[in-house]
């Protein structure tokens, strides 16, 4: 290999290292300046419909308080994706290690759906509020 194409070389390697340093900011600031900037994409979640009672309130105020709380509103009835749900937030709560005592998972329903008392057993922790 001669000088000419170990110099030749060289700069394509430092080409190559210098885009892949610059290119993902150059990128970044042309999205910026294009109104790119996901602005409209803020999530703030739903109200609860309907709003919670005075006793479910008293409940988040005395247990639930500085933890997070992954809520389920089911309907009348708990059926199998009911259950899947019920198994997902069990899941979604193992999965965070050692932030697990940290949250707490709730049911709130207007009344005890049916089937929902024989998944209770199957879900340790899990708070219903009625």
């Amino acid at each position: 290999m001669t000088n000419e194409t170990k110099v030749k070389r060289g700069r394509w390697q430092i080409g190559l290292l210098a885009l892949v340093f610059f290119g993902p900011l150059i990128v970044a600031v042309a999205m910026y300046f294009a109104g790119n900037t996901g602005k409209n994409t803020v999530n703030y979640g739903d109200f609860l419909d309907p709003p919670l009672s005075l006793d479910a309130k008293l409940h988040f105020d005395s247990g639930l308080r500085g933890r997070w709380t992954l809520l389920y509103l089911p309907g009348e009835v708990c059926a199998e994706s009911c259950s899947n749900t019920l198994i997902d937030m069990r899941q979604v709560r193992l999965a965070t290690g050692r932030e697990i005592d940290r949250i707490e998972r709730a049911v709130v329903a207007s009344a005890m759906p049916q089937g929902l008392d024989a998944l209770i057993g199957e879900h340790p922790g899990l708070v219903v509020i009625t």
